[in-house]
């Protein structure tokens, strides 16, 4: 009932991405209303609608007249609180999220929340459950401590068959196991040792079962063979109970096993199997009238290491992320595994890096707190110790991501930050999880964190991008009345350069593919999307579009003294200009955070080149037959060359001297 509850309850959790986007656009908001509105403030001063001087101030002129100018003005103002809002940002991070579950799809992970790449992003510690993880979940018996006798024998298999409720399934030959893979293998073993677990069943009626718990760590049945209704038989009722042997061991008396019962020698022969990394698993059985157990031995059970873990492992500590081992195995079993995983150093000792549930449950919140960085494995490890430790590493501000594939899984994915069920796993599992891995691999977690880290930083690159943009507009807007030049973008050129190229601008960035390069940095703490290395590139290129285009209107204007800035011509090379400024500043965004030559990577993707030509031809379209509507002329294949090639070498040169400085 708790494990259905803590799976069931709706958890609802901004992922890191919503705060910090939420952060940045109330930033945004602030500032393009405080620019809007003191540009409105210069905008009226400038054309002294407020005369000073006398004891009451009024406005000039015609009434209708100063009207107009007003809403002019209002909606100059406006346009720069739309320019200062970067629309095009949800569409970007949309895109870069869509791409990259279309992607990571063909590489057998299913994204069900289309937020939990960028979740994976920012993991910092991994919590794994073991079996089925980081091992393949395909068991095998591969030692079996019993009696010798035949009729013992056949009794413990006819006991096993009774309890368990997994069944071996045949196709084309192979076998698979539907339900327990524990109680599959020990089926699978025994129907070729004696025999078939069907003829059993059919032989049997259960009378009661206490089904396996994580807290028990046993599971009984009561049976009777059907004969005994019969009347063909006097044999009688028995119960069967198969778990962790230290539980097992305390519940028997006596021995089958050829009267040997000595519990001290039975441990050491089960944990030399544990510290192999086998799962064991005792047997004990009685009749219905007695009190205590007989002992009939135990099986230590296989389950590989997959063959990709250790190397994903170490990538995953190269990446700074922190993995910790969550099971119901033994401690001895529990630690082999983290040892052949490559979870497990050297100087690692289970008195400070592993800790069972029990003992995790019963640490207060302090206590468990300080242990818990160094933890690397729990074992026996229940629900709810597996949810107690995702809540606390969230409030120690731990990103956290979950794996499993059982039931038994399922409250503490879903509570982590991002939970991801395996492709095999129970249905709760996946009900419960963010990401699916369809192979079952470890290595696939290893490339949903890539994966994640990548679009994020090609949100940032859009990011990047779009305040260059906007800080341009909007500082120009700022400065042009103080130096005669009230705004030299109309409303509609504005709404181009906001909405229409800043939205295929995101689709160019959004299509970047995953690079390996961001695994072999640490984990990004959650708190300003806009870091001190993007916002000193933002100043260095928004101010190179600042200088070049004020300098661009004071030289016409002085070439042109007669109409100055007011010539069409001039306005449309000034229009054409700004926007190739940000055309070329495309390439600087898709180079972040590298400190590489752009001509080495100028053309690595080709969906990239193609929306960057696109653009330009939208551009050239719309210069040419604009007109009145976009305030454009003709400017002639001269102008158009000397602008392409001005505007180019400024901000491509400026972006090559950035990086070379970055990369000493």
């Amino acid at each position: 009932g708790n494990t259905a509850r803590d799976a069931s309850v709706n958890v609802v959790v901004q992922t890191p991405l919503q705060k910090e986007l939420a952060k940045l656009g109330k930033w945004i908001g602030v500032v393009g209303m405080a620019v809007a509105a003191l540009i409105f403030i210069i905008l009226l001063f400038q054309a002294q609608f407020v005369t000073k001087g006398t004891s009451e101030g009024f406005i000039v002129g015609n009434t209708a007249h100063n009207i107009f100018i007003i809403v002019q003005f209002l909606m100059i103002a406006l346009t720069l609180i739309v320019m200062a809002v970067p629309e095009g940002l949800p569409m970007s991070v949309t895109l870069s999220m869509a791409y990259s579950m279309r992607k990571m799809a063909k590489e057998h992970t299913l994204i069900r929340k289309i937020n939990s790449p960028e979740t994976m992003g920012a993991v910092t510690v991994i919590c794994a459950d073991k079996t089925g993880t980081i091992t393949y979940n395909r068991m095998s018996v591969t030692h079996l401590d019993c009696s010798t006798d035949e009729s013992k024998f056949r009794q413990l298999a006819t006991d096993i068959a009774a309890n368990s409720t997994a069944y071996l399934s045949y196709h084309s030959g192979n076998q698979s196991i539907i339900g327990s893979q524990t109680e599959g293998a020990l089926l699978a073993y025994f129907k070729d040792k004696a025999e078939d677990y069907i003829k059993v069943r059919k032989n049997i009626k259960i009378l009661e079962r206490i089904p396996f718990s994580s807290e028990n760590k046993y599971m009984q049945t009561r049976y009777i063979e059907t004969s005994f209704i019969s009347g063909e038989s006097s044999s009688g009722e028995r119960v069967a109970i198969k778990g962790g042997a230290e539980i097992i061991l305390k519940m028997c008396s006596n021995s089958s096993l050829d009267g040997r019962f000595d519990t001290t020698e039975i441990l050491s022969n089960i944990e030399s199997y544990q510290r192999k990394g086998y799962r064991c698993i005792a047997f004990a059985s009685k009749s219905v009238e007695e009190n205590e157990f007989t002992y009939d031995g135990f099986a230590a059970i296989q389950d590989a290491i997959r063959e990709e873990v250790p190397k994903a492992v170490e990538k995953c500590r190269e990446a700074g992320i922190s993995i910790k081992i969550l099971t119901g195995d033994t401690l001895l079993t529990a630690v082999e595994i983290a040892k052949q995983a490559g979870f497990w150093n050297s100087e690692d000792v289970e008195s400070e890096n592993a800790i069972t549930g029990e003992e995790f449950a019963s640490l207060s919140q302090e206590e468990a707190i300080k242990r818990i960085p160094k933890i690397k494995v729990i074992a026996r490890a229940r629900p709810q110790d597996k949810l107690k430790l995702v809540k606390l590493l969230q409030q120690m501000g731990e990103v956290v991501a979950v794996t499993g594939d059982g039931v038994n899984d399922s409250p503490a994915l879903n509570h982590a930050d991002v939970s991801l069920a395996m492709g095999s796993g129970s249905s709760i599992a996946k009900e419960r999880s963010d990401i699916i891995l369809l192979d079952d691999s470890f290595k696939s977690v290893v490339n949903a964190v890539k994966w994640g880290r990548s679009v994020y930083i090609n949100i940032q690159k859009f990011i990047l991008f779009q305040l260059t943009v906007n800080v341009s507009a909007l500082v120009i807007a700022l400065v042009g009345p103080f130096i005669g030049i009230e705004f030299p973008l109309t409303v509609t050129q504005i709404l181009w350069v906001n909405l229409i190229m800043d939205t295929l601008a995101a689709i160019a960035l959004a299509t970047e593919p995953a690079n390996e390069d961001v695994m072999s940095n640490p984990p990004r703490r959650v708190g300003s999307i806009v870091t001190k290395k993007m916002i000193y590139q933002i100043a260095i290129f928004g101010l190179i579009n600042l200088i070049s285009s004020i300098l661009f209107l004071l030289i016409e204007r002085k070439l042109d003294p007669s109409d100055g800035v007011s010539n069409p011509k001039y306005l449309t090379i000034f229009f054409t200009g700004f926007v190739m400024l940000q055309l070329w500043n495309l390439f600087n965004a898709k180079m972040f955070p590298s400190s590489e030559s752009l001509l080495k990577n100028f053309a690595s993707n080709k969906p990239f080149i193609i929306i960057v030509l696109f653009i330009f031809l939208l551009q050239v379209i719309l210069v040419e037959v604009g007109g009145g509507v976009m305030r454009t002329t003709h400017i002639g294949i001269y102008n158009w060359i000397i602008t392409i090639f001005a505007t180019g070498a400024l901000i491509l040169g400026g972006g090559e001297i950035v990086r070379k400085l970055n990369r000493r």
